[in-house]
């Protein structure tokens, strides 16, 4: 999996407005919030993409969700919406960003 499959580049930088704090992920954590913003279960899809068994990584991914969720980058689809952390649908969504379907 590479940037060109997302249609972007292989490091991602996530930057929280109006802080100004830049966040750079590479690798896993740049794919787990890729699928993370298109929504549906995240340790599945990002299992099915790396070849791995969901069970073996869903922890981990739920715990790096969170980890984003917290740092501002993701708004957690279990919790009330608000202007500053929207979601969309059923999945986590890029904080701070409003996103028409």
């Amino acid at each position: 999996m590479d940037g060109p499959d997302f249609g972007v580049a292989e490091e991602l930088y996530l930057t929280v407005v109006p802080e100004g704090r830049t966040v750079l992920l590479k690798g896993t954590a740049r794919l787990i919030w890729l699928v993370a913003i298109e929504g549906g279960d995240v340790a599945s899809e990002v299992a099915r993409l790396v070849g791995r068994p969901s069970a073996d990584i869903a922890e981990a991914v739920g715990t790096f969700l969170q980890d984003l969720s917290g740092a501002g980058l993701l708004a957690n689809p279990t919790e009330a919406p608000s202007p500053q952390l929207p979601c969309r649908h059923s999945g986590w969504e890029l904080s701070g960003e409003r996103k028409t379907p």
